[in-house]
């Protein structure tokens, strides 16, 4: 495998983000001649919104002519995709700095872009999940770069290996990388004049760690909307002490929103004076894999992507809500650490949850609900599948006995005729169901009605591999 990151060789500009010994190597982006005149943003792309930074860049561009515009187009490279013509990339925080710690990535999110739908999909990674890797060992994730890095010598190395491993272990192939540190995440905020978020609840955490000691700060923010800094917005999506590190993954993605919101609209783009302020915050504080010629061809996208989705997801240990696939072991069997392990200890359900989320956003467009329906002698099969269904997002109001118990065939009943086909078409692949357009009518009766969209029956055929979270 070659973990050495992408240049681009030819005559147009080079990014160079090696890190070591080698002072012949800036990390800093050379621009050639070419658009030397123009201040255009390189990719920070982590913890921001990935694809914001194409319409980032456009605004750069200041308006050129239409030879040099010409020019700089052609010089793009297609960026890579998958055969769902998905572009997934890895987004991570890390502290940086000098202090202890500095290079675990307690922010881990996958990002996939579907070109086809123009849906952007993020999978927040809790930092306490247990990973297993032949380099770091068995350790937390966050702590896998910070290993890997340490042993050999190289930042690229060790962002390639993580990439590579979380790509094995979640089944989705990850194209690129993108690293930010605390100082270019507040850089970024103060530079685009501050963000609005909307907090849902006060926050009060008395242990926020002091930077440059070992004691602690309080971080107070009221519910509410807020205009916060750079600063502020750091302690917003760090604080978990007296909330939890989900929230505080629901709270980075809320605030890679506000990013993305603030960064493309109308006065940020047209303020030579904040594109040069951006360029100049990310420029020492950010490591990625993906070349100035893949931005450049982003760029010829810019107005396709204008109305792009975007959908958050986040994984963790409450099983009656969407993405509670996780579980906490006892502390005493991982040498006291507070950890999270996935259901079955093993990362089966993880790829079934991560396939969902970032290849098929669209299942939950409608909020579509079921109503499953045991139609077997094997007691609580109505209630396990609801409770794997609702795991992945779906809504299911209703579950029980179907009126007999010698159903041979699982069954989706079609009672909406709204219900998008690929909806169906997933269902059916992944309960092994067939699908009717004529719902019995002993369904409709008081004991059966609910609001439910569709009616699964399980029949004798139903197989329980299919989301069995213990094998």
């Amino acid at each position: 495998m070659n973990f050495e990151v992408n240049k681009v060789r030819e005559n147009i500009p080079v990014f160079d983000q090696s890190e070591g010994p080698d002072q012949h190597n800036p990390k800093k982006t050379v621009f050639l001649n070419l658009v030397k005149r123009h201040k255009l943003l390189s990719a920070f792309c982590s913890l921001i919104l990935f694809f914001s930074l194409v319409f980032v860049f456009l605004g750069g561009l200041s308006n050129p002519s239409g030879a040099i515009k010409s020019l700089v187009f052609a010089a793009g490279k297609e960026i890579a995709v998958d055969d769902k013509n998905h572009t997934n990339i890895l987004l991570l925080g890390v502290g940086g700095g000098k202090h202890d710690g500095a290079d675990l990535t307690d922010t881990i999110m996958i990002a996939s872009l579907d070109h086809d739908n123009r849906v952007l999909s993020f999978l927040s990674i809790p930092r306490d999940l247990y990973f297993k890797t032949e380099l770091s060992g068995k350790n937390k994730i966050n702590a896998v770069y910070d290993s890997v890095k340490a042993s050999t010598g190289s930042s690229d190395y060790a962002l390639t290996y993580l990439k590579d491993e979380i790509a094995k272990s979640f089944g989705v192939d990850i194209h690129y990388y993108a690293k930010v540190d605390f100082a270019g995440f507040t850089q970024i905020i103060d530079a685009l004049g501050g963000i609005n978020v909307e907090v849902e609840n006060d926050i009060y955490d008395p242990y926020y760690p002091k930077d440059g000691t070992i004691e602690y700060e309080t971080f107070y923010i009221k519910k509410g909307s807020q205009q916060l800094d750079g600063e502020t917005a750091l302690k917003y999506v760090r604080s978990r002490k007296t909330t939890s590190d989900f929230d505080r993954s629901l709270r980075q993605q809320q605030v890679i929103t506000a990013i993305k919101g603030k960064a493309l609209s109308l006065g940020t783009l047209t303020n030579p004076k904040k594109i040069r302020d951006l360029y100049d915050s990310i420029s020492d504080n950010y490591e990625t894999n993906i070349s100035l010629r893949e931005i450049i061809y982003l760029a010829k996208l810019a107005d396709k992507y204008s109305d792009i989705k975007v959908k958050m997801h986040v994984m963790h240990d409450d099983p009656s809500r969407a993405g509670g696939f996780l579980y906490t072991p006892m502390r005493e069997l991982y040498n006291g650490m507070f950890v999270l392990l996935p259901m079955g200890d093993n990362f089966d359900v993880i790829k079934q949850y991560a396939e969902i989320v970032l290849y098929y956003p669209g299942l939950f467009e409608d909020g579509v609900s079921l109503q499953i329906l045991n139609g077997t002698k094997t007691p609580g099969q109505a209630a396990t599948v609801r409770m794997h269904l609702k795991r992945l997002g779906f809504s299911v109001p209703r579950f029980g006995n179907a009126d007999t118990q010698d159903k041979t065939k699982t069954v989706i009943y079609l009672r909406n005729p709204q219900v998008a086909e690929e909806t169906l078409n997933y269902l059916s692949d992944y309960l092994g169901a067939e699908i009717s357009s004529e719902t019995p009518t002993i369904y409709n009766e008081e004991a059966y009605f609910s609001s439910a969209d569709l009616i699964m029956v399980i029949g004798e055929d139903f197989d329980n591999a299919r989301i069995n979270e213990s094998e």
